[in-house]
């Protein structure tokens, strides 16, 4: 089952749900809020928060981290305008605050980096006058995503990110947070549920079903979560942040019929969704449509400014494809262009391996060993290297090894 890019989804709606109320107020509100408008910081600035950041997420220190993404200002965000009995918008601001230690974005990322993800800068870039980082996280099991932070000086005078662009959902961080606010506070009141028709019960239903799934999401229990989203209404399903938590629960199954199923699902019911394209990545490869995945792939890499890593999963397309020089030249490409991550070399190799390109795999192992000070097994004994094994060059391997 191909897993080219990574959908994060993020558990903050048990807190949605901390806390109900007893009035029979329904919210008004746009989910296309304007935004906080902020002070701007320099480029010097936003380069100090980057480096901050990035430590806090390797140090694991959720506190810091908390401090740089200024949850209060995201919060705030997310519940501005929405007319809500003061009871239930309290309940939802201390259940979300709540969270952030456990099942939150910052304790997610944390978690992702220990368990082996790479989460690194990419790059820095100024729109409007506002400064923003660009981080490229790449999960251990595989899969890519992108947040894009927006830093600012708070109304309280610290640099710090108030909001994310991150590519796998499409959207903004608060806008995820709002849409599930929304559905949250229109079902706040539950003695009214029963008068509730059309949209409104529906999105009754879709935050009663966001309870159960994200419960299911702290357990680890993917099956739970698809079971119960295919038991869901059709008209509950077309719920964008509910399909993205069934999309990556299908994708978790290892089941392709599943996960296949899922992404059909959110291409039918949001065909022009930004995160269309991340999503159709798999869907395609898994359709054999390799040169609809190359295009979808071309328009990730421009919707986030360009990387050169996207060109290592570039290559496996085109070698699955069949056009194999330029499989192995793209990935040669990706290793120029990332020169200090290994995930390309990676790549490069097992390509140059299936392509029985003797010399370069030698090359390539040379090159893990003397950049990344690797430590291997013996070569013979693991499956994949049988044919190399067999041939001249892999004494050239081990005589490098016994020259180290």
């Amino acid at each position: 089952m191909p897993t080219f890019t990574q959908t994060t989804i993020l558990c903050t709606s048990l807190a949605l749900m901390a806390s109900g109320c007893s009035s029979s107020t329904t919210p008004q509100a746009q989910l296309d809020y304007e935004g906080t408008k902020y002070d701007n910081v320099s480029t010097a600035e936003a380069e100090a928060f980057a480096d901050e950041f990035y430590y806090a997420i390797h140090e694991g220190d959720v506190a810091a981290c908390a401090l740089l993404f200024d949850m209060d200002e995201v919060l705030a965000q997310v519940t501005a305008g929405v007319d809500v009995p003061q009871e239930f918008r309290k309940g939802f601001l201390n259940g979300a605050r709540s969270s952030i230690q456990s099942t939150g974005l910052l304790a997610q990322l944390i978690q992702a980096v220990q368990a082996g993800a790479s989460y690194e800068l990419l790059r820095m870039y100024e729109q409007d006058g506002e400064q923003h980082a660009v981080f490229r996280m790449l999960m251990e099991e595989g899969g890519v995503n992108y947040h894009d932070f927006r830093i600012v000086r708070t109304k309280a005078g610290k640099v710090a990110a108030v909001d994310t662009q991150i590519a796998a959902t499409g959207e903004n961080f608060t806008r995820t947070l709002r849409r599930m606010y929304i559905s949250a506070a229109r079902s706040a009141n539950r003695s009214a549920l029963e008068r509730l028709a059309g949209a409104d019960a529906d999105a009754a239903a879709a935050s009663d079903l966001m309870v159960k799934m994200a419960k299911e999401v702290q357990s680890a229990n993917v099956q739970k979560i698809v079971n119960l989203f295919e038991a869901a209404p059709e008209s509950v399903q077309k719920d964008k942040s509910l399909l993205l938590m069934y999309c990556q629960a299908a994708m978790q199954t290892e089941n392709d019929a599943t996960y296949m199923k899922a992404l059909e699902m959110f291409r039918r019911h949001h065909p022009d969704d930004p995160a269309v394209e991340f999503l159709s990545l798999d869907w395609l490869t898994m359709k054999e449509r390799y040169d609809d995945a190359l295009k979808s792939l071309d328009k990730i890499n421009e919707s986030i400014g360009g990387d050169g890593y996207l060109d290592s999963l570039r290559a496996e397309l085109l070698y699955t494809k069949g056009d194999i020089e330029a499989a192995l030249q793209t990935a040669d490409k990706s290793m120029t262009d990332c020169p200090d991550l290994i995930n390309p070399y990676w790549t490069a190799l097992g390509l140059n391996l299936q392509a029985q390109k003797w010399t370069r795999v030698t090359e390539l192992l040379i090159a893990l060993d003397q950049k990344f000070e690797m430590e291997f097994e013996d070569l013979r004994t693991v499956p994949e290297y049988a044919g190399y094994a067999a041939t001249p060059e892999h004494q050239r391997w081990l005589d490098h090894l016994g020259g180290r």
